[in-house]
């Protein structure tokens, strides 16, 4: 194989090794910034999208879920898997319903 392929695949593995690992906890410390040392710009972006996904970007302080739209909106990140809500009661669609 050459060096290309390797590279790729041990870099696909390691962004698949870090979204198992990642909680909710360490994805919140990304995105509000208190977490300790450099945050990749894709790190940033999975954490964002993990909040997303799992529906705390609608429930932590308003900031995040500004964050979080922004990144929808600028197509970094995408809506979350299932239709959520917000404490308002407004409704979030899923990234599989159509608009």
């Amino acid at each position: 194989m050459s060096n290309g392929i390797n590279s790729r695949s041990s870099e696909r593995l390691r962004t698949l090794k870090m979204k198992k690992l990642l909680s909710t906890y360490d994805a919140c410390a990304i995105v509000e910034g208190w977490r300790d040392g450099d945050v990749s710009k894709e790190e940033y972006i999975e954490a964002t999208q993990l909040l997303i996904d799992s529906g705390l970007w609608l429930q932590l302080q308003g900031t995040t879920g500004r964050i979080c739209n922004s990144l929808i909106e600028k197509g970094l990140c995408q809506l979350p898997l299932n239709r959520q809500g917000d404490a308002y009661g407004n409704l979030v669609p899923s990234r599989h319903e159509n608009l």
